[in-house]
């Protein structure tokens, strides 16, 4: 009898705590669809949103491991490059004040640079 009732318990509760254990790591790239779309159409605003998402993400059990300034840094820099103040002022903040991975950015210097010189030239240029 408690065998057959520890052979139930392990039954139902190991595929519970599998699903448990992917889920820790299944990432929420999938969240945020319209505003990723509407960031690679060219709405400054949109990478700027998901920007912003990224860099707040941190939950989970396994937080630690995993930077998303990274990623935010790369949104940030898409939104400068199309002319927004506030894509590039988030852009120096992560990359002054973000985790490791933003120091060792996918992005590089030069580009950063090329595009703070290109939204700032481009502002001075429309006032």
């Amino acid at each position: 009898m408690i065998t057959r009732l520890v052979l139930t318990a392990t039954l139902v509760l190991l595929p519970l705590a599998v699903l448990l254990f992917l889920f820790s790591f299944v990432s929420c790239d999938v969240r945020m669809r319209t505003e990723k779309r509407g960031c690679r159409a060219g709405t400054a605003a949109e990478c700027v949103t998901v920007g912003v998402f990224y860099e707040g993400k941190g939950g989970g059990p396994i937080s630690f491991l995993m930077s998303y300034s990274d990623l935010a840094l790369s949104y940030y820099h898409r939104a400068c490059k199309l002319e927004s103040a506030a894509g590039c002022e988030h852009m120096v903040a992560v990359f002054e004040h973000g985790a490791e991975a933003a120091r060792n950015p996918s992005t590089s210097l030069t580009e950063m640079a090329d595009a703070l010189i290109e939204s700032c030239a481009a502002s001075v240029k429309g006032a």
